[in-house]
């Protein structure tokens, strides 16, 4: 059951990059994932992935590595923030990015998600 679940969702889910300077040196690092909610390029991670990188970063989408890589790469845009909740909401400015499907059964105390 586990394996179906992450098979379902593997497409979603990307690495979040972001690029910043190091002794004068461009360099790239990653922050953490995220996943696409809905085809049009809207994610979700955890606010405080969109908060680590040094100041003046900029962050980025390269593809659902390692089977599909975006050249060029695409900026990530902020729609929306919760930090209180540790939230954001993102965009990737693409045609088509494939949101997670998720079941809408009503999910009970006890029951396997």
């Amino acid at each position: 059951m586990f394996a179906d679940a992450v098979a379902k969702l593997s497409a979603s889910i990307f690495p979040i990059f972001f690029a910043f300077e190091r002794d004068g040196s461009p360099a790239l690092s990653v922050s953490g994932t995220g996943f696409f909610v809905v085809d049009s390029g809207l994610f979700v991670t955890a606010d405080h992935i969109m908060t680590c990188a040094p100041a003046g970063s900029t962050y980025y989408y390269y593809g659902n590595l390692p089977d599909h890589t975006s050249q060029p790469a695409v900026e990530i845009e902020r729609v929306a923030t919760d930090p209180g909740r540790d939230l954001y909401l993102g965009r990737v400015a693409r045609d088509y990015m494939r949101g997670a499907e998720l079941s809408g059964e009503t999910v009970r105390p006890g029951d396997s998600v």
